[in-house]
């Protein structure tokens, strides 16, 4: 009886341990001629609901969007964790599995990542990255998003020309992207003869900025620029309405967010941003019902972004001798953000609409 046990535990182990080998080998086999790619996310210690957004339209925009072609794409993912140390340890695991092509989330990671990406020479996406400079620095990055100079441009005609105020102040985060999205907004406000009546900063997680408050209120402004994000985003929205500011706010797509908009004493409704012109309702049927189901509302901004980000990799992949060259063959390509083109420096210029953001956390078009 012994013996027989034993021999049933034996088979039952090989039958496991050569199903399991079988299951291996055919993933194996499925993933042989997959387009790998590479992908430096925070999936941890940053805003956990921001990275699920992303992660889950690249995995579904990509079966849905894939469907009729005849290759498949594998994502490989590694946790950057919004910070440069742990973004270049992700993409040097990731290397050791020679990805087709990388995506990488962020103004920091890009920009701490730009060496390896120049060494690598392997075509780069740049998702939600605001620096106005950095493709430029590489011709293996391409942005998706629409870049820091093509927005600023547009706030600063919208608040010269369309709002009148000829004078106005600046609260921004202290670090890549608020000093870049501030200095292209002035040369740019400037030069139209607008003036910076103060200029002052928050690290990415104060939850007191009340001292750079009041200085700004002390200008008296009655228009500010709120560039940044961040928890020390939302205590400058709150802090400065403490102190009673009643003016008006403009912004970048920061404030979209549910988690900003529901989380700074209302004063999100009225204020004014840029954002690129992206529209839900072009999205793919099946897309918007299996996200909409896994996440619980509507793509955002992020979503949208991870979506043309499927949607450009499929149209470089045309491509297949020089996927790099593939990025720059794409003009007047039509995305749910508009019609796209890279220029020389990987810039896609996508339309650029403003917006205002009424109190349910909808926003109004106000000027296209």
């Amino acid at each position: 009886m012994k013996r027989i046990l034993v021999g049933l535990f034996v088979v039952v182990l090989i039958a496991v341990f050569g199903g399991r080998m079988w299951y291996l080998h055919q993933q194996a086999e499925q993933n042989k001629d997959a387009i790998k790619i590479g992908v430096v996310v925070p999936l941890s210690g940053f805003d956990e609901n921001l990275t699920n957004r992303v992660v889950t339209t690249l995995k579904i925009a990509t079966e849905e969007l894939t469907a009729d072609k005849p290759y498949k794409i594998q994502y490989l993912f590694e946790d950057g964790r919004y910070t440069v140390k742990d973004s270049i340890s992700a993409f040097n695991k990731l290397k050791t599995s020679n990805p087709d092509a990388y995506i990488v989330f962020g103004d920091l990671p890009a920009f701490g990542l730009l060496p390896l990406i120049n060494e690598t020479k392997v075509p780069t996406i740049a998702l939600a990255l605001g620096d106005s400079q950095l493709p430029s620095k590489s011709p293996y990055m391409f942005r998706v998003c629409t870049s820091t100079t093509d927005l600023v441009k547009k706030i600063a005609d919208f608040v010269f020309h369309d709002m009148k105020q000829t004078e106005m102040a600046i609260f921004k985060v202290k670090n890549n992207y608020g000093d870049d999205f501030s200095n292209e907004f002035q040369k740019y406000y400037t030069a139209l003869g607008g003036k910076i009546l103060i200029e002052e900063s928050y690290n990415i997680g104060d939850m007191d900025v009340r001292a750079q408050a009041l200085k700004i209120l002390d200008e008296k402004p009655q228009l500010i620029g709120m560039f940044g994000f961040g928890p020390g985003y939302n205590a400058a929205f709150n802090q400065l309405a403490e102190r009673g500011y009643k003016g008006d706010f403009i912004t970048d797509h920061t404030v979209t967010d549910e988690a900003v908009w529901k989380n700074i004493y209302n004063q999100a409704e009225g204020t004014y941003f840029a954002i690129g012109d992206y529209r839900v309702d072009q999205m793919s049927p099946r897309y918007l019902e299996r996200y909409r189901a896994k996440i619980g509302s509507d793509p955002d901004v992020f979503a949208v972004l991870s979506y043309v980000t499927v949607d450009v990799l499929m149209k470089a992949l045309e491509n297949k001798t020089d996927l790099n060259q593939g990025f720059y063959d794409i003009q007047n390509f039509k995305t749910v953000m508009g019609i796209i083109g890279y220029d020389k420096d990987g810039e896609p210029h996508p339309p650029v609409i403003i917006k205002q953001m009424q109190s349910n956390g909808a926003a109004k078009v106000i000027k296209e």
